[in-house]
Order: C-alpha cells, then structure tokens, then sequence
C-alpha cells in the first residue's frame, strides 16, 4: 500500500494507476481554485490575524460554526470536486 494516511482506493474499491494520479490531483487543484475557496481563504486570514485580541478564539468559534459556513464549505469542496472531471 502507498504511504497515504488512507488512500482514495480504499473508498472505491479501484486502484488508480501510477500515471492517473497527478492527473487526478491536477483536477482537485483546479476545482478547488474557485471563488468559495478564495472568500474561505480570506476570512481565515482575517480571523488569524485577530487571534492576538481579547475575543479573537470566540470570533473564530462563532466564524467556523456561523450557519453559512456549512454551505461555503460545502461550494468550495465537495460540490466543487463533484464537478470537476476527474481524467
């Protein structure tokens, strides 16, 4: 078995070719390069770099259990991934 943590074939029962992999990872990489991910990265980026205030770890509780969270990560991932074509 490959060193992945826990690889992707285990899920689907196939095993991906040597040659296939980069290609499929090339894919992710492009799906994930989307406006969802970019909004994610930038309140990230903002929250860390309130951390050093009084309220900072409760502002960044509150932003990653905000209810619109679920439906930004959801855009910026998985839907984003299930769109993709995986070569």
């Amino acid at each position: 078995m490959d060193s992945d943590a826990f690889p992707s074939e285990l899920l689907n029962g196939r095993r991906a070719s040597a040659a296939a992999r980069p290609a499929a990872g090339d894919a992710l990489m492009r799906a994930w390069d989307n406006d969802a991910t970019h909004a994610r990265d930038v309140a990230g980026k903002r929250i860390v770099a309130g951390m050093a205030k009084p309220d900072g770890l409760l502002v960044m509780y509150r932003a990653m259990n905000a209810p619109s969270e679920g439906l930004l990560t959801c855009r910026s991932d998985f839907d984003a991934a299930l769109e993709e074509p995986s070569p």
